[in-house]
């Protein structure tokens, strides 16, 4: 069986929407690997090019390390496109009300490098002081203040539901210019 994608061309916002949705699916095996349960699967080998991985590389290893790994990328990947979603299209800002904006635009960024470089020990990257502030958007407040180097914490994003709620406000955000 041959999976491909159901377009030819993908736009930003679906990039984001699909990286959105490999996020999720990462949370799902995660939990699964966690403690609540065993992915079934049939699948005996895979053919990567001339040579295959069999059935005791895909049952060998350590599947709750490799689910939190997952989990890792996903974060990575979904804050990349969000920040790259984000600088390609935050000229067609200007005139809008700034302050919440320009703190979301910031804190994403901010997000973005410090997963960029290591996304399996991110560390917030704020050489520039102006990034050490406190940022205050929508329903959001972070201090990165101090963070300049330390290591990057779930609840300093607010855990998977501040990634996901981050990457609305962002689709949202992008929908809204495409319609003007």
């Amino acid at each position: 069986m041959v999976i491909s994608p159901k377009k030819d061309y993908y736009t930003e916002i679906d990039t984001l929407q699909m990286t959105k949705e490999q996020f999720l699916l990462s949370i799902k095996v995660r939990a699964v690997y966690n403690g609540a349960g065993n992915l079934d699967c049939k699948l005996s080998a895979a053919a990567l090019g001339p040579w295959s991985v069999g059935e005791k590389e895909l049952k060998e290893f350590d599947h709750v390390r490799a689910s939190w790994s997952l989990e890792r990328i996903s974060t990575q990947n979904l804050a990349v496109s969000l920040d790259s979603l984000i600088q390609k299209n935050k000229d067609r800002f200007k005139g809008w009300e700034k302050t919440e904006l320009e703190d979301y635009f910031e804190y994403v960024r901010c997000l973005r490098n410090s997963f960029a470089h290591n996304p399996f020990i991110p560390k917030w990257e704020l050489k520039d002081e102006k990034y050490r502030r406190k940022y205050k958007f929508f329903d959001f407040e972070f201090d990165l203040t101090d963070k300049h180097g330390v290591l990057v914490k779930p609840e300093q994003y607010l855990y998977a539901g501040g990634l996901i709620r981050l990457v609305d406000i962002g689709l949202d955000l992008m929908t809204k210019i495409e319609g003007d």
